[in-house]
């Protein structure tokens, strides 16, 4: 009796631990926050910060057009807002819609902004921004392992 008594908590013990080694899925409630985080963080211009939240091999990409036009600078938000979240797996694509203008110009441009998302563990990272004023064109994607040129 005690040898199944301990098996069955050992099998229990190991699925409470096997529960706990897994990241948690990423959800639209933490989605929503990294988008309002980014949003927070690009309209009070901290556009360094904000390339945290973009996926880490796409890093450059999104802050070398930003640092060679004083982006940091020159580009002002002054209002967003979020219109629509979509959320499928680990992927997701969020629409906002941005007023925003670039010094010295003072003439204000509405743009709606679609931003790509996707989950890793339980972080959302930005993979591609299209419209606005801080674009992140979708990566090429890699060639599979052992294709080559004809």
């Amino acid at each position: 009796m005690r040898t199944v008594l301990g098996i069955v908590l050992v099998v229990q013990f190991s699925g409470c631990l096997a529960h706990l080694a897994k990241p948690k899925p990423a959800d639209l409630t933490a989605l929503k926050s990294a988008n309002e985080t980014y949003l927070k963080m690009v309209r009070w211009n901290d556009l360094r910060g904000a390339a945290q939240l973009v996926a880490p091999e796409r890093r450059i990409d999104f802050l070398k057009p930003i640092i060679e036009a004083k982006e940091d600078e020159n580009l002002k938000v002054l209002e967003y807002e979020v219109e629509d979240a979509q959320a499928d797996g680990d992927k997701a694509t969020v629409l906002d819609k941005l007023i925003w203008h670039r010094l010295p110009s003072v003439t204000t441009k509405t743009d709606a902004v679609t931003t790509r998302w996707e989950a890793r563990g339980s972080t959302w990272f930005i993979v591609a921004i299209e419209g606005g004023p801080l674009t992140l064109e979708k990566a090429a994607p890699t060639p599979a392992a052992g294709a080559g040129a004809p």
